[in-house]
This record gives structure tokens, sequence and C-alpha cells, in this order.
């Protein structure tokens, strides 16, 4: 909600990685 909100647009990408 808040979390991947505030993530800057990159660090999804090191979000993606830990997902997997």
């Amino acid at each position: 909600m808040s979390g991947p909100l505030k993530v800057q647009p990159g660090s999804h990408i090191r979000f993606s990685l830990r997902e997997r």
C-alpha cells in the first residue's frame, strides 16, 4: 500500500529480485 508507493523508481527492480 504505502510501502511500494514510497519505493523509488528503481528500487522496484530490487523488490522483484527479492521476491524471486
